[in-house]
């Protein structure tokens, strides 16, 4: 009562009854407690901001593990967290470690460029720390031109091509398309300065400039060139020609070049096999080149691995090289398969080490179903960095959100052999809960 430093109480369930007059300040207290409890009743009364803390958070962490996020100046970031249990009852606060950002909910405003350490505390008492490096837009350029540059009288402007780059105080850079064009005037012969502006996200306007030219009569056509060949040049016989991906560009007496479409292509033939010469025309002017037809089937006549057999560790893998005869087979796909997936898994070659065993590796070719084995010998447990759940080598909160996906039941990568961080042969909420109050700083031992 008339307490005026009471910022926050904890009243357990077992109180059953609370004086009106025990607390003072409504505006400055939060009352925290169960839920359906005296003490949630008596700050719904009184009016007193309630915390529940039925189901307390364990672990919190940013969305994907995120640790350090760069923003422009100007930008708003909604930080999305994970809990650890996804249910429970805790809100989070997020506080900065000086006034670069505004903070509003979970929304992260960017003031002022440099770094800006964010605590995000959930109502029991686990944080998580994250980086915020802001950055300034500084210069705006055009890095490369459009590909009209000349114009006759009346003609309007025609920017495709055009890449603007903005640059950030860091010395980072990103394209923009968000620009604006100002200046040009082609009712008269001559140079034309044309302005190109971007409006960055605190709202600085930022300028560059161009030079274009305006001539009183059209340029003309004095050649075209295949400038980059098309995506596909092997062709299976009986396929139609695909030119996509193909770029053709036209030159013209005032020097500028400029993409040509519309051409014609001859010389393909889908029935004959072996390489083929394609000329493309456009206004009497061609380029060519060159397409091959192959076979519509190879069949696989036999396969083989770089290794018949191989000794690794628990916790090591090994990528073992297949090899599909003849090299120019048209299905050369292979399935893989482990005789016993408790000692050694498979995937795309690459073998895992589970547990002190012998196996055998099998790959299959899809086309004719021939076979190459390997036998691994799977030797004792491999020596780990305990706790280094992500296999990186370093200890921190990757590794603890990594644990919580996998007690979550998620699909996720994992050191088995560092998992049981207590000892006690289980993977459970007690390994959970000795690896964060490790990372911590609490005097704890771990495995």
């Amino acid at each position: 009562m008339n307490d005026t430093s009471l910022v926050s109480v904890t009243i357990p369930v077992s109180v059953t009854s609370i004086d009106p007059s025990a607390f003072s300040y409504p505006k400055k207290t939060v009352i925290r407690g169960v839920r359906g409890s005296t003490a949630e009743s008596f700050a719904n009364e009184y009016g007193f901001t309630f915390v529940d803390i039925t189901n307390p958070a364990e672990g919190i962490a940013l969305l994907d593990g995120v640790e350090r996020i760069v923003m422009e100046r100007g930008q708003t970031y909604r930080a999305v967290m994970e809990y650890y249990p996804e249910d429970t009852s805790d809100v989070i606060a997020l506080t900065a470690d000086n006034n670069k950002v505004s903070i509003n909910g979970m929304d992260i405003t960017a003031k002022a460029a440099g770094d800006c350490v964010i605590t995000a505390a959930a109502t029991s008492g686990v944080t998580y720390e994250f980086t915020v490096q802001i950055i300034d837009a500084k210069s705006i350029a055009v890095t490369t031109s459009p590909y009209k540059t000349n114009y006759i009288l009346g003609e309007d402007l025609n920017c495709d091509g055009m890449v603007v780059t903005v640059t950030f105080n860091d010395g980072s850079t990103k394209e923009v398309t968000d620009y604006t064009v100002s200046g040009f005037d082609s009712s008269v012969e001559g140079d034309c300065t044309v302005t190109v502006s971007w409006v960055s996200a605190n709202n600085i306007t930022l300028k560059t400039t161009f030079v274009v030219h305006v001539i009183d009569t059209a340029p003309k056509l004095t050649g075209i060139a295949i400038t980059t060949p098309p995506t596909h040049t092997t062709f299976e016989r009986r396929a139609s020609l695909d030119v996509s991906g193909m770029v053709v560009m036209g030159t013209y007496t005032d020097g500028s070049q400029q993409p040509i479409t519309g051409y014609t292509l001859s010389g393909y033939n889908a029935l004959k096999l072996g390489k083929q010469t394609i000329t493309m025309s456009y206004e009497g002017f061609t380029d060519t080149f060159e397409v091959e037809v192959v076979s519509t089937s190879v069949p696989a006549t036999g396969v083989s691995l770089d290794k018949t057999a191989l000794s690794i560790a628990v916790g090591n893998s090994v990528t073992l090289t297949v090899t599909v005869t003849p090299v120019t087979a048209t299905n050369p796909s292979v399935t893989w398969t482990s005789s016993d997936e408790t000692v050694a898994t498979v995937a795309n070659g690459v073998v895992t080490a589970k547990k002190a065993g012998t196996a055998t590796i099998t790959a299959t070719t899809v086309d004719g179903g021939f076979t190459a084995t390997c036998t691994v010998t799977v030797t004792g447990a491999v020596d780990h960095t305990p706790g280094d759940i992500n296999g990186d080598d370093t200890l921190n909160n990757k590794d603890l959100n990594r644990l919580m996906k996998y007690l979550a039941g998620e699909d996720v990568d994992v050191v088995e052999a560092a998992l049981d961080l207590n000892g006690d042969g289980a993977v459970n909420n007690k390994d959970l809960n000795r690896l964060m109050k490790y990372l911590a700083g609490e005097d704890v031992e771990i495995f």
